[in-house]
C-alpha cells in the first residue's frame, strides 16, 4: 500500500539511541501524521557517531543540522528539514516550512543536506561529497562531514545508518598550539582492493541499506589523497590527549601519513601502516591511532637583509627551516652561517621534508630552493628521525645550492627511503666544498620486526637520492667515518642517481665507510647485493651521463645482513664496478677520468 507523506510547516522527529539510552526510543511518543521518527544504528568498537559526539561518545544532533528526503517517483525532491530548537540532543525535532506531498511505497533520507540539490538515479544511487577540508570540533567530527542514509516504507519511521568510517588522531603536548592536521593515503598499490583517496565526490546506494550502505569515491578529478583538519589554534594538553576526528571512506589503505602543523609554522610527521596487511577502516567504526606526544623545536625569527638571512644560532636555523615546510622555498635567497651551529640537546628541523614514499613526488612538496652559504662553518651533533620522509639537513632540495659547509656527528634514522646527512632528495642542484665527518644513516621501522628495512633504499652517507632533468654538479666533497644501512641502493656518498642530463662528481673522497645491506626479496629481488658501493649505490641516469673525475676511495666495507631467503651473493654481482658504483644501468654511460666505466663482476668481498 502506498503511503503519503504530507508536511505543512511540518515536523520531522529524529531520535537517536545507544547502549546507555536503550529506553530512549520507547519513551518517545508515537509520531502522528506530521511527524517522522528516526533512530541510528549502534556502531562497532563501542564508538558511536552521527551528527557529532558528546563527551560520553553518545549520538547527538547539533543546531542547524539538515537532512534531505526523496522518493523513487520524486528522486530530486530534496525535502529539507532543519533542527532549529534543540542543541546537542539525542532526539531532535526537524521542521520544514513548506507544503510538500510525497506519495510512495519507499522514502529515502540522507544526511547532510547541503546547498546543492541531489538527484537519485534509477539504481537508487545518490551522489554526495565527502569534504577534503574539515574543521576540528571538540569531542566530535566536523559539521556536515558525516554521511548517513535511511530508508522508510511508511514515511514516518527512519533508522539512519552511517556510510563512512572515522579516524581518531590522538595528540598531546605541553601547550602546543595547532594550526591544522593533514592525513594522506598511501600510494603503495600492492594490496588488493586498496583505497588511494580520502575525500571528494562519490556515491552511496540506498539498495545497500539493509546490508552495508558504504560511501564510495567515484574517481572523479576532485578526489583527493588528503584530508585537512583545520584546528583553529587548539592548544594541546601535556597530561591528557586531545582527539582529532576525521570522517573518511571505509576500506583498506596501505598506510596513512599524518602531518601536524603548529601555529608557529613547524611540522611534525609520522606514518602508520601494517606491512602486507594495510590499515582496515570499517564502516561505522571509530579507528584510533595511539597517542603521539608532540614537541616542537626552539626557534628565533631571522630578518632578511638584501636577500640574505644570517644565522648565528640553532634556534635561528630552526625558524628558517620551519618556513620551508609552510611553503617558503627561499628561491633567490641565501641562508648564510655566521657561527658554528652545535645542536647538542637541541631538536633540529630539516628544511623541506614533504617528499616521501607515501605521496606522489609530482605534487607541490615545499622544497628548499635557495642557497646555503656555510662560510666554512660547521653544523654538528644533529639527530634526525622521520618515518617515511626524505630526510637530511635538507629533506627535499630542488635546484638549490649548498657550499662551504662541514657536517659533523650527524645521525639520521626513521623508516623510509631517500636519506642522507646533507640531503635526502636532491633534484638537480649544486653541492660545492661540503664535507661530512662521522655519520650514521640507519632507516629502520621498529614496528615492522619482520621486514624493518622494507622501504629503506636510496640511502647515502651524504645524499640519499640525486635526480633531475638538468645538468648538475657536485664538487670538492668528502665523507669520512660513515655507517650506512638500507635494503638496496646504498653507498658512502650517494645512494642513487636517476633522471636525465649531465651529472658530474669532481674531486670527491670517501674513507672509513661501512655499508650494511639488509636486502629483502620484495624490494631488491634475488640480487640483494646490487646497488651497494663506497661512492654510489646505483645509477639509472637514462638519456644522460655521469662524469666522475678525481675520485679517491679509502677504506670501506660491505656487510651482508640481508634476508636469509635471498640467495644471491657478491660473486653473482655483474652490473657493478666496485668500489665506485654498485649497479650500472646499461643506458646510463659513466666515465671515470675520461675513460668509460664498464661493469666488472665481483669475485670476492671488497674492502
Amino acid at each position: 500500500m502506498r503511503k503519503i507523506l504530507t508536511v505543512a510547516t511540518g515536523i520531522l522527529l529524529l531520535a537517536a539511541s545507544c547502549s546507555k539510552e536503550a529506553d530512549n526510543e520507547t519513551k518517545l511518543p508515537a509520531p502522528d501524521e506530521n511527524q517522522i521518527r528516526a533512530t541510528i544504528e549502534p556502531v562497532f568498537s563501542d564508538a558511536t557517531t552521527r551528527s557529532e559526539f558528546d563527551s560520553n561518545m553518545k549520538i547527538i544532533w547539533s543546531l542547524g543540522d539538515q537532512i534531505g528526503v526523496m522518493t523513487p517517483e520524486k528522486p530530486d525532491a530534496n525535502m529539507t528539514y532543519v533542527i532549529r530548537e534543540q542543541e546537542h540532543c539525542s532526539a531532535g525535532i526537524f521542521t520544514l516550512d513548506a507544503d510538500i506531498k510525497l506519495e510512495s511505497d519507499t522514502f529515502y533520507a540522507y544526511y547532510p543536506r547541503t546547498a546543492n540539490d541531489c538527484c537519485m538515479t534509477d539504481e537508487a544511487e545518490l551522489s554526495l561529497v565527502l569534504p577534503a577540508v574539515q574543521t576540528y570540533k571538540k569531542n566530535s567530527f566536523a559539521t556536515n562531514a558525516n554521511i548517513a542514509v535511511a530508508v522508510s516504507t511508511d514515511g514516518r519511521e527512519y533508522a539512519f545508518r552511517n556510510a563512512c568510517s572515522y579516524l581518531d588522531v590522538k595528540l598531546q603536548g605541553d601547550g602546543i598550539v595547532l594550526d591544522k592536521i593533514v592525513i594522506t593515503a598511501g600510494k603503495d598499490t600492492s594490496l588488493p582492493n586498496q583505497k588511494l583517496y580520502l575525500a571528494g565526490s562519490g556515491k552511496v546506494c540506498f539498495n545497500d541499506y539493509d546490508s552495508e550502505p558504504v560511501f564510495e569515491l567515484d574517481g572523479s578529478s576532485d578526489n583527493n589523497r588528503s584530508i585537512t583538519l583545520n584546528c583553529d589554534n587548539v592548544a594541546l594538553e601535556a597530561d591528557a590527549p586531545t582527539d582529532f576526528y576525521f570522517v573518511m571512506p571505509a576500506g583498506t589503505y596501505s598506510g596513512i601519513a599524518v602531518d601536524v602543523y603548529t601555529a608557529d609554522g613547524q611540522k611534525i610527521s609520522y606514518v602508520k601502516g601494517l606491512l602486507g596487511e594495510g590499515l582496515v577502516f570499517e564502516r561505522n567504526t571509530v579507528n584510533s591511532f595511539k597517542v603521539e606526544t608532540i614537541t616542537t623545536a626552539p626557534t628565533d625569527e631571522v630578518e632578511e637583509v638584501d636577500n640574505v638571512y644570517t644565522v648565528s644560532t640553532p634556534q635561528q636555523w630552526n625558524w628558517l627551516a620551519a618556513q620551508v615546510d609552510t611553503g617558503n622555498t627561499f628561491e633567490g635567497k641565501t641562508i648564510a652561517l655566521a657561527q658554528n651551529l652545535d645542536f647538542t640537546g637541541i631538536e633540529f628541523i630539516s628544511m623541506g621534508m614533504e617528499a616521501d614514499y607515501m605521496t606522489d613526488t609530482s605534487r607541490p612538496l615545499h622544497p628548499f630552493q635557495g642557497t646555503i652559504e656555510g662560510n666554512g662553518r660547521t653544523i654538528s651533533n644533529v639527530n634526525l628521525s622521520s618515518d617515511g620522509r626524505a630526510c637530511g639537513i635538507i629533506g627535499y632540495g630542488r635546484e638549490c645550492t649548498v657550499r662551504n659547509l662541514t657536517l659533523s656527528d650527524i645521525t639520521v634514522t626513521g623508516a623510509g627511503k631517500w636519506k642522507g646527512a646533507l640531503v635526502g632528495y636532491l633534484r638537480n642542484g649544486t653541492v660545492e666544498n661540503v664535507h661530512v665527518i662521522n655519520a650514521l644513516i640507519h632507516p629502520y621501522e621498529e614496528t615492522l620486526p619482520q621486514e624493518p628495512y622494507r622501504y629503506s633504499y636510496r640511502i647515502g652517507g651524504m645524499i640519499g637520492f640525486w635526480s633531475g632533468d638538468k645538468d648538475a654538479a657536485i664538487s670538492n666533497v668528502s665523507i669520512r667515518n660513515a655507517e650506512v644501512h638500507g635494503s638496496y641502493a646504498i653507498a658512502g656518498l650517494i645512494g642513487g642517481i636517476q633522471g636525465t642530463g649531465r651529472k658530474t662528481i669532481d674531486n670527491a673522497a670517501t674513507d672509513g665507510i661501512t655499508v650494511t645491506n639488509h636486502g629483502i626479496p620484495y624490494m631488491s629481488g634475488s640480487d640483494c647485493y646490487f646497488d651497494s658501493a663506497a661512492l654510489l649505490g646505483d645509477c639509472t641516469n637514462k638519456r644522460g651521463e655521469l662524469v666522475l673525475t678525481n675520485i679517491t676511495i679509502g677504506s670501506w666495507a660491505l656487510y651482508d645482513q640481508s634476508d636469509e631467503s635471498v640467495t644471491k651473493t657478491l660473486t653473482d654481482q655483474t652490473w657493478c664496478h666496485l668500489p665506485y658504483v654498485g649497479e650500472m644501468d646499461g643506458n646510463s654511460p659513466i666515465t671515470l677520468d675520461s675513460a668509460s666505466l664498464s661493469p666488472i663482476p665481483v669475485t670476492a668481498t671488497e674492502g
